[in-house]
């Protein structure tokens, strides 16, 4: 009874999301991460905390079963004391999914504001889409991001994002 039980809820997992995936279909998603970090080291009197929040929305189109290929804008802005900046960027990726789990891999390029700098970003990430209802799923992603400016490697990030998913 037993090994019934747990072949029908992997059966269940397994085709949640098959309908959504298939091709012709549409997802609308949003995602963000929030961190806060505050340093207090013992020789450092000038220490401020630094906070930064980002917002991300996207459009895609399953080209074929289980395989989207979207197209993103992402909002940031970070704070450091009483210095802040915001950043803008564009890029585009592809999810593909295996029962109810996706992989991710995209490419953004990103300007700063009231700077002549713009970067370049690979991500990579592997994360699952909890179906909340028939079209929409939360969706926790676990992120490495590879930075580049002006083609020269500047830093490696792994994260963690939380997002929302409207599939039609």
């Amino acid at each position: 009874m037993k090994r019934i039980f747990t072949i029908l809820c992997a059966a269940t997992l397994s085709f949640s999301l098959a309908a959504q995936t298939e091709a012709g279909n549409m997802i609308i998603g949003t995602s963000s991460n929030l961190t806060y970090t505050s340093s207090s080291a013992v020789d450092c009197d000038d220490c401020d905390a630094a906070s930064s929040m980002a917002l991300s929305l996207s459009y895609g189109y399953f080209v074929i079963d289980n395989l989207a290929l979207s197209a993103g804008l992402n909002f940031s802005s970070m704070s450091i004391g009483d210095v802040s900046s915001s950043t803008t960027a564009i890029g585009v990726s592809g999810r593909y999914y295996m029962s109810g789990m996706f992989a991710q891999a995209g490419w953004a390029t990103s300007s700063e504001k009231d700077a002549d700098a713009s970067t370049s970003t690979i991500s990579l990430g592997a994360g699952y889409a909890h179906m909340l209802s028939d079209n929409i799923s939360l969706e926790p992603m676990l992120m490495y991001n590879m930075n580049s400016y002006d083609g020269e490697a500047v830093s490696n990030a792994f994260g963690v994002r939380i997002g929302l998913g409207c599939y039609f």
